[in-house]
């Protein structure tokens, strides 16, 4: 998993971006995916970030496992993303 800190253009808030977050075919029926995504936020909230942006970028019918995960953690569906107030 790899994200950053970034503040929006119109304020001095942060928000924080995920990059990259992969789980081995080995793991991927497991909660290894919950579990990054929430150390992320733990992270995020730590470091002052008002929100979180998960953008996956699935193509080969998986967005129906990641919605799943982003429901369980509370995150809002947006367009291509999803997102969580801290």
């Amino acid at each position: 998993m790899a994200g950053k800190l970034l503040e929006y253009s119109f304020s001095h808030e942060k928000f924080a971006r995920e990059l990259d977050l992969y789980v081995v075919p080995s793991k991927r029926k497991g909660t290894a995916g919950i579990f990054m995504m929430k150390k992320f936020m733990d992270w995020a909230k730590i470091n002052n970030a008002v929100e979180v942006l998960f953008e996956p970028r699935l193509s080969d019918g998986t967005i129906k496992k990641f919605d799943a995960m982003a429901k369980r953690l509370g995150m809002e569906h947006l367009a291509n993303a999803y997102r969580r107030k801290l």
